[in-house]
């Protein structure tokens, strides 16, 4: 059997930090260790690790200063011992049979990196709020550029062709790095099988931070171009929509109604009008300017 390393990067992560660690121990796959990365946290994160290594295959590193998740995955990412690495956020967990059905796909589909479809919430407790129904295409690369794949805890890799995060892009880190995988050449292939669950708490990273705005800004713009044809409506929309959200109205209004004009699905999708009818009318974001940084790069 392939050897499997969980990492789990974490910055002040002491309310979650071992409900994720028993959720990779309870894998029902055995030959599988653990690599916590603490970014320098200030609470009792280390004590929690420290404490729970006693008993169970975990290494424990600390950064001396703290430098963000992308750096902190990367430098747990060089220290696993396994064949394949999966990534865990401090604040969400698995179901038991996660890494083990994700490895049967890595081993049937001679992927470099497994996505799993992010479909369940749970709450604070680890009590399931809700699970998306939602049906999504069965095309890959209409997942990819979309932005319905990529999530880190969801997202493995095979150690010898893993990409590494990169930091010019945290807050869409997630999905620039499995574009990045793509364009490589990188074999992705994509799982739905509800085994990731996505924690719903007040500290969590926010898709109004400004900052998530940026990153996106930046994954367009370094993207772009290379995006297959077939796809590129897609793409444009999920740039179009963040532009919505964040009151950039006429750029993200454009881009949407012009990926709905290229691709019917688009457009015969009354999911996605429901979403331009939510985002596209939030005039009070419009008079904030945090939220209202414009893209330099020219729109074709």
């Amino acid at each position: 059997m392939p050897k499997v390393s969980v990492v789990i990067a974490v910055y002040n992560g002491a309310r979650y930090i071992h409900r994720a660690i028993n959720a990779a121990l309870k894998q029902t796959y055995a030959d599988l260790d653990i690599v916590v990365v603490d970014d320098a946290s200030t609470d009792d994160t280390e004590k929690i690790v420290r404490k729970m290594r006693s008993d169970a295959p975990i290494t424990y590193l600390r950064n001396d200063k703290n430098q963000e998740r992308c750096l902190s995955r990367n430098i747990g990412a060089s220290a696993a011992t396994g064949e394949y690495v999966f990534f865990l956020d401090y604040d969400d967990e698995w179901r038991p049979t996660y890494v083990a059905e994700s490895l049967d796909v890595f081993d049937r589909e001679s992927a470099d990196v497994v996505c799993s479809i992010l479909r369940s919430k749970i709450d604070t407790e680890s009590k399931l709020i809700y699970t998306s129904k939602k049906k999504l295409s069965a095309d890959a690369s209409a997942l990819l550029f979309s932005a319905l794949i990529g999530g880190t805890p969801g997202t493995a890799f095979r150690k010898s062709t893993f990409p590494e995060y990169r930091n010019e892009f945290l807050f869409r880190e997630d999905w620039e790095i499995v574009l990045r995988a793509a364009s490589m050449g990188l074999k992705i292939s994509v799982v739905d099988n509800d085994t990731v669950l996505v924690r719903e708490h007040h500290h969590r990273t926010s898709t109004t931070e400004p900052r998530y705005y940026a990153a996106t800004m930046r994954v367009y713009e370094s993207y772009r171009d290379s995006v297959p044809l077939p796809y590129r409506a897609l793409f444009d929309f999920e740039i179009g929509s963040t532009y919505l959200r964040h009151g950039n109205l006429l750029r993200g209004w454009w881009l949407c109604l012009s990926a709905m004009r290229r691709r019917a699905d688009l457009f015969a999708d009354g999911r996605q009008w429901l979403l331009l009818l939510k985002r596209g009318f939030r005039l009070d974001r419009w008079l904030n300017p945090a939220l209202r940084h414009v893209s330099r790069s020219k729109v074709n």
